[in-house]
């Protein structure tokens, strides 16, 4: 009996997504799309290394992350203005989507 391996990798690396939307939705609903891409990339490397495993508490860990950071400041803030080209960013964003300069 052989294994395909390429189905293997191929069924891990989407299964991993599948969870990953879990932390990804939720970031971009509460208005943290960076801390929701992070935690779907970890639930695809997660799952890929371990499977469900450990994506599913990666995925878990993510949501409340995301949650407890809305909640922290009394609700999502509001978007800012970068400093050097003054286009509005979201906020929690590390970086300006326009011209790519780091947002204090």
């Amino acid at each position: 009996m052989s294994t395909n391996y390429g189905a293997v990798v191929f069924g891990a690396l989407a299964a991993g997504a599948i969870i990953g939307l879990i932390p990804f939705l939720v970031g971009k609903y509460n208005g943290n799309q960076n801390l929701g891409l992070i935690g779907f990339a970890a639930c695809v490397v997660g799952n890929f290394i371990a499977g469900l495993l450990l994506s599913i508490p990666i995925a878990v860990g993510f949501v409340l992350g995301i949650i407890l950071t809305k909640n922290k400041h009394g609700g999502v803030s509001s978007p800012r203005n970068c400093p050097n080209c003054g286009a509005q960013v979201p906020a929690g964003t590390l970086f300006c989507n326009r011209c790519g300069a780091r947002i204090k």
